[in-house]
């Protein structure tokens, strides 16, 4: 009876939690349309490329994924930072210059929006890489999409909005980098594999083949050359860098095993290819049972 009593209680705070989550957290298309249009004119005619959960968002069409924070890189430099932290201000922004960003090898700058609270932080060019691609190449090949948003105030329909965002196959490359990076590879679950799974799921299909053929190449740079695994739960040591974009595939694969997605590929790669990787990912959680 205890027991059973402590899990209802530990059910609804985890109710309350989630409430109190949606309620801090999940921002409005219409808000963010307003924040993001004020934010791209405070850059002026410089590139503003959404990137992290937002992106995520705006790839798949719907809000897997809340957050009051909303990373974007801008094509600008270190030393312009204080002259578009006094132009934001100006546009219903409070601007605050330092290391905000995950990147501590460069100041970078957080924009917070007085009317909805939404936090901006804001990379540059100077900062080099985020999350394994570098900041130049996060620039150059994003994409526009845009959506109707519903003008309440004024109830005459929608507007439609043009959004700057990481292209679908770089905003991948830097999930799967980032969930390795914060050891999620080594737990039964993570936010950046859901991510990944949610953006190749509507734009490939759950084709993992399509999407490596097309990205080939980052991949083989940014993965393959440029990322090596943190320690983890199999035993406290770094493991090796992916070697291939054929190990680079099979570690996808997992990510799809490892939360319990795996029917979503069962079309798209073969039976005994899926079977052996799911031996692989037992293997490993019996592993670090035993430590």
């Amino acid at each position: 009876m205890e027991a059973q009593k402590e899990a209802q209680s530990r059910t609804l705070m985890e109710e309350h939690r989630s409430a109190e989550s949606r309620k801090n957290f999940d921002i409005e298309l219409p808000s963010f349309a307003d924040a993001y249009l004020r934010l791209k004119s405070t850059f002026a005619e410089r590139k503003v490329v959404i990137t992290g959960g937002r992106a995520v968002n705006l790839h798949t069409n719907e809000s897997t994924r809340r957050s009051s924070d909303v990373d974007v890189v801008v094509d600008a430099y270190a030393g312009e930072l204080e002259d578009f932290a006094r132009l934001a201000e100006g546009n219903g922004f409070k601007a605050e210059v330092g290391t905000y960003t995950r990147e501590k090898n460069a100041p970078g700058i957080r924009l917070t929006d007085n009317k909805t609270g939404i936090k901006f932080d804001v990379y540059h060019r100077k900062m080099g890489y985020l999350s394994g691609i570098p900041i130049a190449d996060i620039l150059d090949t994003a994409v526009s999409t845009s959506r109707d948003i519903a003008i309440m105030e004024e109830k005459i329909g929608t507007s439609k909005v043009n959004f700057d965002v990481a292209a679908p196959g770089v905003i991948l490359i830097m999930k799967f980098n980032t969930w390795v990076d914060r050891g999620e590879s080594a737990l039964p679950q993570g936010k950046d594999a859901l991510d990944f799974i949610n953006i190749l799921g509507d734009q490939y299909d759950n084709k993992i083949d399509a999407f490596i053929e097309k990205w080939r190449p980052a991949i083989a740079g940014y993965v393959v050359r440029g990322l090596i695994k943190k320690p983890d739960a199999l035993g406290g040591k770094a493991r090796e860098k992916i070697e291939s974009v054929d190990e680079f595939k099979k570690e996808v694969v997992k990510m799809y095993v490892k939360v319990g997605k795996e029917a979503y590929i069962e079309d798209n790669v073969p039976a005994e290819y899926l079977e052996f990787v799911k031996d692989e990912v037992a293997a490993e959680a019996l592993i670090r049972q035993k430590r």
